[in-house]
């Protein structure tokens, strides 16, 4: 394997340039850990400190919230305004849903009206001629299940039709004498 080459120099942070004559700072074990319990003492009042804050920011919301919980108290001038105008309010949007459930009855209704189709009899000379849905309505008796099962098949999905470019292959065969 190639050896990695390293993205950072292996120069210490805190050593000197190499220009300067002055020897690198020595810290001892004793130092270093003096250093380290400062900086976690430091950490840990800084976190205490965050957490009191939170805890005043939130007492202080809680606070707001309980004054603006109690409404003072009102005259009756003004109370019978607030309450005339509410009425008004809701006799308008009263109004407005009594018309908008009349406009949704008559588009229903057009609706309704436009997809329903239109049966009627024409007569073309002596021939009258009669639209599916109204002979479908004018259809009084059942058919019998022989003739269900006829139409069944006759309409069967799967069932081979005759080509009639082609024509059917028994009219082009000689019968064969048994």
């Amino acid at each position: 394997m190639a050896p990695r080459k390293l993205k950072t120099p292996a120069v210490r942070p805190e050593s000197h340039d190499s220009d300067s004559d002055e020897a690198p700072e020595v810290v001892t074990k004793q130092s270093a850990t003096q250093q380290a319990q400062q900086q976690r003492q430091q950490e840990h009042e800084a976190r205490v400190q965050a957490k009191a804050a939170k805890s005043r920011k939130r007492k202080s919301k809680q606070e707001v919230q309980e004054q603006s919980g109690a409404v003072p108290e009102l005259s009756d001038e003004i109370l019978s305004a607030v309450a005339a105008r509410e009425e008004e309010e809701e006799a308008v949007n009263e109004e407005e849903a009594a018309e908008q459930r009349r406009a949704d009855k008559r588009r229903a209704k057009k609706q309704a009206k436009l997809m329903q189709k239109k049966t009627h009899t024409r007569q073309f000379g002596n021939i009258q001629v009669q639209t599916l849905e109204a002979l479908e309505k004018t259809q009084t008796r059942e058919l019998t299940d022989g003739a269900k099962e006829f139409v069944e098949r006759r309409t069967a999905p799967k069932r081979e039709r005759m080509d009639l470019m082609k024509g059917h292959p028994a009219h082009f065969c000689k019968k064969q004498r048994a």
